[in-house]
């Protein structure tokens, strides 16, 4: 990837931590490292028309959903930590809120 890397003109990261790991560890001049924020547009998504039906068939409108938008091939995501906490978490909130 350091190869890759010094032979780009550009290199886009999504955070200033990870630019800060190219220009320290990976020895990239920061000028050449761009970042691009991961971020959602709130107001288009809060004016968004719902359809909960069609897109999650069988769950109630007054349901609770989890979502998790990633790049699922990334152990250090720790995606498998979040599916297998999911029972429990959600075993706490119907104790919580339903007795």
């Amino acid at each position: 990837m350091r190869m890759i890397y010094r032979l780009s003109t550009h290199v886009t990261v999504n955070s200033s931590s990870v630019r800060d790991l190219l220009v320290q560890r990976g020895g990239l001049p920061p000028e050449k490292i761009r970042v691009l924020h991961n971020a959602v547009d709130v107001g288009r998504v809060a004016t968004a028309p719902r359809d909960r039906d069609r897109l999650f068939p069988g769950i109630g409108s007054q349901s609770k959903l989890i979502a998790v938008v990633a790049n699922m091939y990334s152990r250090v995501k720790g995606h498998t930590s979040l599916i297998s906490a999911a029972p429990h978490v959600c075993g706490i909130f119907l104790a919580q809120y339903l007795f």
